[in-house]
């Protein structure tokens, strides 16, 4: 039996199929659920796939991961505002100019700190 799709159209919904799996399983991923069977229900199912993912919970460690990425930004966020003592190796605020442990002057500018 021949396809009820004129062949113009089979390209536009094949495209339609991929686009609506690529996302579905993008959101999967996001929300911690197996990436492979939103791929699979996207394409098969395309909307109705996609609608049923976005109203999904996220699971448990989806949210430990969101929690930890936080974190990481956080602390990275926080290091940008500090520096090294070049003598002592204490955490100093960026603006310091004088270490108030070992009274070390401080160059205007340093390089980030290595760890």
């Amino acid at each position: 039996m021949a396809l009820m799709i004129p062949f113009v159209e089979f390209p536009t919904a094949i495209a339609t199929g991929v686009v609506f799996a690529i996302v579905t399983a993008w959101l999967a991923l996001k929300k911690g659920y197996p990436p492979l069977l939103g791929l699979v229900a996207g394409g098969i199912v395309g909307p109705l796939a996609l609608v049923v993912y976005a109203f999904l919970p996220r699971t448990e460690d989806a949210d430990q991961q969101a929690e930890m990425e936080g974190r990481i930004t956080a602390e990275q966020t926080e290091a940008a505002k500090t520096r090294l003592c070049p003598n002592c190796r204490r955490v100093l605020s960026i603006a310091a100019r004088v270490c108030p442990k070992c009274e070390t002057r401080l160059p205007a500018e340093s390089p980030p700190p290595t760890t």
